[in-house]
């Protein structure tokens, strides 16, 4: 085992499968985040989403994916950084593939998987697996290539598995992108806690959101015929926005909402607390950024 990674394991209380599959899952995210640093990666992206919460900011969950925006809109593909990732993992001892993800319909977001052998890689880390011999864990990499502007970025320092820095969006547009995806995810059988989760975790800091990006990603949003604001782009403020997530509290399945995100906490008992109550406490710390 190579002697980073084995620094990094010691950040892990490895108890149960699902906590050895959490910490095979983010080594093998750092790794990748290093891959993309070293090909220069970040000279026109930035992290953002729930992983860049956790890595950067603290977020007490595990996060599966590894989301990014462009800087501008310009020529882009993710097939470019293949060789970096893959020989940044495999310099670690990783065997993984990389698949660019095609898509039937045209799409302003460029994904791509890296996937491998679950228990083969568990060896790499001194780690025997029993449960599932053909199980595979993979790990989805999505880059926005027409992004919504007024997000703003900090340059933030990774120590692991060696030190590299990474550009990210800063607390108040993360939580800005939050809002969006709060408002805007249209799959009510795929209820997503873990958005619910990050919610009240800005909330209790508190931290402020970006208004402008985020009104920036409603509007263009908006020109995709979606709701809410009755697609006027006029209705936009501070206010309207509290409103639509209060709307959204009254039709969450909150149970639902529980069993999505309870897998990746310590300690679910965390959760007890949600109630269509709580949420609307919550909400009332919402606040937009000064600045």
């Amino acid at each position: 085992m190579h002697e980073n990674i084995r620094t990094m394991l010691e950040r892990y209380s490895m108890t149960d499968v699902n906590g050895q599959k959490n910490a095979l899952h983010e080594i093998v995210q750092e790794i990748v985040m290093l891959g993309l640093s070293r090909g220069q990666f970040f000279r026109s992206a930035a992290f953002y989403g729930g992983t860049a919460l956790r890595m950067f900011y603290g977020l007490d969950r595990f996060s599966e994916d590894l989301d990014f925006t462009l800087l501008s809109t310009k020529p882009f593909s993710l097939e470019d950084y293949r060789a970096d990732i893959e020989s940044t993992l495999a310099s670690y001892g990783f065997a993984f593939s990389y698949k660019t993800k095609l898509k039937a319909q045209k799409s302003v977001i460029e994904s791509a998987f890296i996937k491998g052998n679950t228990a083969a890689n568990f060896i790499t880390i001194g780690i025997t697996y029993r449960q599932h011999q053909d199980e595979k864990i993979k790990i989805k990499l999505e880059v926005d290539t027409n992004p919504a502007l007024g997000f703003h970025c900090e340059a933030k320092l990774q120590t692991v598995p060696t030190p590299y820095y990474v550009n990210t969006l800063d607390l108040p547009s993360l939580f800005a992108g939050k809002l969006h995806a709060i408002l805007f995810r249209q799959r009510q059988d795929n209820i997503k806690g873990r958005d619910w989760y990050d919610l009240t975790w800005y909330l209790r800091r508190p931290v402020p959101y970006n208004l402008q990006y985020l009104s920036n990603k409603i509007r263009q949003t908006l020109d995709e015929e979606r709701l809410p604001f009755a697609n006027n782009a006029a209705l936009i403020n501070e206010s309207t926005i509290k409103q639509a997530l209060l709307e959204k509290v009254e039709t969450l399945d909150i149970e639902s909402a529980k069993r999505d995100v309870g897998r990746f906490l310590k300690d679910p008992r965390d959760l007890d607390v949600w109630s269509y109550e709580f949420f609307r406490a919550m909400l009332e710390r919402l606040q937009p950024a000064t600045s």
